[in-house]
């Protein structure tokens, strides 16, 4: 707190952020998903926010979610 850096997010809306990836191809396969991915599409999602996920995206360029912690429902 601080030197008012990023320490951690809550990402809402991955059900939606997934489907726009799907729009465009992109699918989950049976591995981790990188964080960066989710904050891709919300920056297609939301135009207006794209500098604000682009800044998510330099600080989090090595995190995986687990697949498992997803809740994917089966294709």
């Amino acid at each position: 707190m601080e030197k008012h850096s990023l320490v951690g997010c809550k990402i809402k809306g991955v059900r939606r952020l997934l489907k726009t990836l799907g729009d465009f191809g992109v699918s989950i396969g049976d591995k981790d998903v990188s964080v960066n991915l989710l904050f891709l599409a919300g920056a297609l999602s939301s135009p207006g926010k794209r500098e604000r996920y682009e800044e998510l995206g330099r600080h989090s360029s090595d995190l995986m979610i687990p697949r498992e912690s997803l809740r994917l429902q089966p294709a």
